[in-house]
């Protein structure tokens, strides 16, 4: 057998599989890999995200270093909230709440204001304080030194000039077109009510600027599409041009937590329909919910933020478990209505038995917003403030419904499960306002 060699056969010739084994280091990531495609993209672009949002954190934290080493400093905020408080000694002073991009901070002092600064500049110059990083992504507290409130922003001032004789017109309009603040007391006679969601700027604002810049870019897009550039896909360049002008819009007006969370949904699904990704609600919620982090980290302890996400929660359960048919939109206010009262009134338990119109005005919100822009273009922005006037007086009669947290957190539970059984799906909106109708019952005929 000297000078021979054993042949053996060749792999390709005996057409075994081939596998790959992955070595300790990437045995963890062995499910993903499992996946199907397009599981493994919904996997890959979650992870992404939450590498840019760590990236974001890093860049926060840059800013956060800056902000504390500085032995003075200045900032001008836009006074979004004014609380009047007291001291045991009965002395007053009135707390700020601020935001400056992404920034939310308070400040308080005990001089009178000549104006009320709601929705107004306030120049603050402060030393320091000794912030945690954590406390600089949501919120904290400024004590000034010195503190000047400056006239409203042109458009700010352009509203208000606009309802002389009902300044609570002024801010509910304020709030309607530019995101701003509203008193206290117009906030509680709206969230009795049950409209204050409607002032939020969120995705009806964001649909009608789409559509506007849909109309006016396309003609013009199309134009130079044919001519210089016939390979690129249309929808895809329009719909980042749009998304870049309503990022501008969310700088305009200090990143609102309703109107993030729509801009957020808005990327999510963009992002989700160019890769042709599986719809599936969870991690569809989830690319919203990191998204809308990576814009603004402080969305974290938002309740604003916590309300519109559950809000598109129930939408979309409420499309999971009943298909569209003519009537659908019509009770989708009516859902959500009775699906939201545990949640908003376990923080704000005050009702007005005039809750059950909120519905209806849902229903007839889109054109009244659309009417009240136009009149504002045309100056005449007082046009309705009458009427306005009379339903915010309803309001004023409410009752006291307190929501324990138990049952609130239970109540909770009983929305996740609902996804999965439509029976509960259908009981969880009838049983707050069973509660709330036997409530009426026995204060006003029992009681």
């Amino acid at each position: 057998m000297e000078g021979k060699f054993l042949k053996l056969p060749n792999r390709r010739s005996l057409k075994l599989p081939i596998k790959f084994h992955l070595s300790p280091l990437f045995s963890p990531f062995s499910s993903i890999f499992s996946l199907s495609p397009p599981g493994r993209k919904v996997v890959v672009g979650i992870g992404i995200i939450i590498l840019l949002l760590l990236f974001r954190l890093w860049l926060s934290f840059l800013g956060y270093l800056q902000f504390t080493s500085k032995s003075w400093d200045s900032i001008e905020g836009l006074t979004t909230a004014v609380y009047t408080k007291s001291r045991k000694n009965g002395r007053k002073y009135w707390v700020l709440k601020l935001k400056k991009g992404s920034l939310t901070f308070y400040t308080s002092t005990y001089r009178p204001f000549s104006v009320n600064p709601l929705n107004r500049p306030v120049y603050l110059e402060f030393k320091p304080p000794n912030v945690s990083f954590p406390n600089y992504l949501t919120s904290f507290y400024l004590p000034p030194y010195h503190l000047i409130v400056e006239p409203f922003s042109p458009p700010f001032q352009w509203i208000w000039n606009q309802h002389p004789q009902f300044k609570e017109g002024g801010y509910l309009f304020q709030a309607l077109f530019l995101g701003g603040g509203i008193p206290t007391d117009l906030r509680q006679k709206l969230g009795r009510l049950g409209v204050v969601h409607l002032l939020a700027l969120s995705g009806l604002h964001l649909g009608l600027i789409s559509l506007l810049l849909y109309l006016f870019l396309s003609p013009i897009y199309s134009l130079l599409h044919h001519r210089f550039f016939p390979y690129r896909n249309r929808y895809f360049d329009l719909g980042m041009v749009i998304l870049g002008v309503e990022f501008l819009y969310l700088l305009f007006t200090n990143f609102p937590p309703s109107l993030l969370r729509a801009f957020g949904m808005e990327l999510t699904a963009f992002l989700w329909l160019y890769f042709r990704l599986p719809f599936k609600l969870f991690p569809f919620l989830l690319g919203v919910v990191l998204v809308a982090f990576l814009i603004s980290p402080g969305l974290l302890i938002s309740l604003g933020f916590f309300f519109s996400l559950i809000a598109v929660y129930l939408i979309f359960l409420y499309l999971h478990h009943l298909p569209p048919t003519p009537f659908w939109g019509i009770f989708l206010p009516f859902y959500l209505t009775g699906a939201m009262v545990p949640i908003i009134h376990h923080f704000f338990p005050q009702l007005s038995p005039y809750l059950f119109l909120s519905p209806i005005i849902s229903l007839l919100f889109p054109l009244f917003y659309g009417g009240e822009l136009i009149f504002h273009l045309w100056g005449v922005g007082d046009v309705g403030d009458s009427f306005i006037s009379l339903y915010l007086q309803l309001g004023e009669n409410y009752f006291t419904l307190p929501i324990s947290t138990p049952l609130f957190g239970l109540y909770l539970g009983a929305l996740l499960l609902s996804y999965f059984s439509r029976p509960l799906f259908l009981l969880t909106p009838l049983l707050p306002l069973g509660i709330i109708v036997n409530h009426l019952f026995i204060s006003y005929f029992l009681g």
